[in-house]
């Protein structure tokens, strides 16, 4: 089974439609933990994962061994963040999110997939990409419009 869950109007839409959307225990504890990361609430988020999680951030071609050095890499991690659902899917133990991270000058969008194991987030592979402007030749070329 594959549930979707797409934007607070989304769901709130939902609701007013009659439409009942529900929402499982990795559902739950993944969105639990981007809460208490929007937050910067690292230590409890910490409670969510195996001690022995692996965290793999693509981008920078980081994996980090362990809770411990997932959760400091994040409290030390400069300035103060906010963070946004914007989308959340389930396929079985798999969770795959889609989260707008915004600070004082950054502005990213972050693609996560969680796996969990006994109610706990055993493994994270993320995928981070800066918001920017279209390239000028694109729009000089008139390829795509904005959003």
């Amino acid at each position: 089974m594959i549930q979707v869950y797409l934007r607070k109007s989304d769901v709130e839409k939902a609701k007013k439609d009659g439409r009942f959307i529900t929402m499982t225990s990795n559902e739950r504890i993944v969105r639990h933990f981007w809460q208490l990361f929007d937050a910067a609430e690292f230590e409890e988020a910490g409670n969510l994962l195996q001690p022995n999680a692996i965290i793999r951030w693509w981008n920078t071609r980081e994996e980090f061994k362990g809770a411990d050095k997932f959760i400091e890499a994040n409290r030390i991690y400069p300035g103060r963040w906010r963070i946004t659902v914007e989308r959340l899917e389930s396929i079985n133990n798999l969770i795959i999110t889609v989260v707008k991270v915004v600070g004082q000058d950054i502005s990213f969008y972050t693609t996560s997939f969680f796996t969990l194991e006994e109610e706990r987030i055993i493994r994270i592979d993320e995928y981070w990409a800066e918001n920017s402007e279209p390239p000028d030749w694109r729009v000089e070329a008139a390829l795509s419009v904005q959003f």
